[in-house]
């Protein structure tokens, strides 16, 4: 359970020191900032940094050019630049141009016609309709006047000509919009020569992606830094970052500080202060700690589940695969991809994780005799491993449950373990009330007359604690409340 220790640190010094300062740090890269500066945050753990966006929209297209090597006509960040760019129209491009396709069809029958200006009406407004045939004998016969411009096989497209919107017409009124058809063509044709000048932009642009791919890292430490610098405080002459760092690395900042001439300040946080939490954990451990970032990061002042976490979720995964057959083939496709798999530190906590899942089937399908679905033969060494029948409805079901009995007792004593003073003792007086309910059932189905005397004592010692202990510290009305 290793939830790293933190220090809040805080970093003062000259204004033309900072950007030095800014890549010091980021090659130490011990340090989580907190933004000072006037609506700035902190950059978001998710968001996806524009140099592999950039990539990703250069690498997917069409027709790529021929890779270019002349390193001295390159520029990576205004490739990158202009790459994205190039995207966010293409993107906006597309999406009016999907609007005006639909506006065409939508104006086609009604033909190309402009409204007439305000002063050539006399008071009077065009108004449309989209009327169907069953429905056209219900336009109004007289004090109206009305013209259908235009039929297909199912609607009546109908003008009328009145001051204000007619009452009682069949239908509800139509849009048309003001711009005349021949213009929203224009416009379409307009929009569909941008994107394809965009897009030959984009092939000429993918001849640097070679280049480009090697300048990513740097390309991603130039914006981290830009991040970075904009959630300092500055003045005329001045800075100050301020930001958590682990206790053992505050020597290394203290010799970083020295050598730019800059005040260093770091100090354990208090009660009320909330930092953030860094996770360290080794071997299995750590594959745990990846399975808790999909559900939620502990609190810097609770404890790390990790090593639990991964326990129970290579046991319940043993419970479904419940098979050694299968586990085996799981075990083979990890050994077969090991080598692909120890690239980065996250793959080989990920390989270490299958290994285990993979013991864990193993396991569960030896205890109930499963392999590929096939039982092992009668009196071979195999069958003598299995202990449990899967197809018992009653003993698996206890099996479970004494699995949700281990984990609710775990959970209570290590609440416990994190208490002081006589607050430990209630979720102690849980735990015990869990395991000595087991024990009573243990006790009543099996007729075993010493486990229901555990129960029941189980049963009324932790209920004395749960209820003399539950809110200690409070006054006795608040705590019965």
């Amino acid at each position: 359970m290793s939830i790293v220790p933190l220090q809040r640190v805080t970093l003062v010094g000259a204004l033309g020191e900072k950007s030095r300062l800014l890549e010091d740090l980021q090659a130490v890269g011990c340090v989580h900032l907190e933004p000072l500066a006037q609506g700035g945050s902190p950059a978001l753990p998710g968001a996806t940094p524009g140099a592999r966006r950039a990539f990703r929209f250069l690498v997917s297209v069409a027709g790529r050019r021929h890779q270019a090597h002349d390193v001295a006509g390159f520029d990576a960040k205004a490739v990158e630049t202009r790459a994205l760019a190039i995207q966010d129209r293409l993107r906006a491009l597309a999406e009016e141009r999907r609007f005006l396709l639909r506006r065409i069809r939508d104006l086609a029958p009604w033909g190309d016609f402009r409204l007439p200006r305000p002063a050539e009406r006399l008071g009077l407004r065009l108004w449309f309709y989209v009327v169907p045939h069953y429905l056209l004998d219900r336009m109004p016969r007289v004090g109206v006047p009305w013209q259908v411009v235009h039929r297909d096989n199912r609607f009546a497209y109908v003008a009328v000509l009145a001051a204000e919107e007619p009452h009682g017409m069949p239908v509800e009124r139509t849009h048309t919009g003001s711009v005349p058809l021949a213009e929203l063509e224009q416009r379409l044709e307009a929009v569909e020569v941008e994107e394809d000048e965009l897009q030959a932009e984009r092939v000429a642009l993918s001849r640097w992606l070679d280049q480009f791919a090697a300048n990513i890292a740097r390309l991603e430490d130039d914006a981290a830094r830009t991040v970075a610098a904009g959630q300092t405080r500055d003045d005329d002459a001045l800075f100050v970052l301020e930001g958590w760092a682990p206790s053992a690395c505050v020597p290394r900042l203290r010799e970083l500080a020295e050598r730019r001439c800059c005040a260093l300040i770091a100090v354990r946080p208090d009660q009320d202060a909330a930092p953030p939490t860094l996770l360290a954990n080794d071997a299995i451990a750590a594959s745990g700690q990846d399975l808790l970032s999909i559900y939620v990061t502990p609190g810097y002042r609770t404890w790390d589940p990790s090593p639990v976490l991964v326990a129970s979720f290579a046991v319940f995964f043993g419970m479904i695969l419940a098979d050694a057959g299968y586990a085996f083939v799981l075990a083979a496709v990890t050994a077969a991809f090991w080598r692909k798999l120890g690239h980065t530190e996250g793959r080989r906590r990920f390989r270490t994780l299958l290994l285990v899942l993979a013991a864990a089937a193993a396991g569960a399908g030896a205890l109930t005799g499963s392999y590929f679905g096939v039982p092992p033969p009668v009196g071979s060494a195999l069958a003598r491993l299995q202990l449990l029948d899967s197809s018992n409805t009653v003993a698996m079901m206890e099996v479970s449950a004494s699995l949700g009995v281990l984990h609710v007792a775990l959970a209570n004593l290590i609440a416990s373990s994190r208490r002081r003073g006589s607050a430990r003792f209630a979720p102690l007086g849980w735990a015990l009330v869990v395991i000595a309910g087991a024990a009573l059932y243990a006790g009543e189905s099996r007729a075993v007359d010493s486990l229901r005397w555990v129960g029941y004592a189980g049963l009324a010692l932790g209920g004395v604690a749960v209820v003399g202990f539950t809110g200690a510290g409070h006054r006795p009305l608040t705590r019965a409340a």
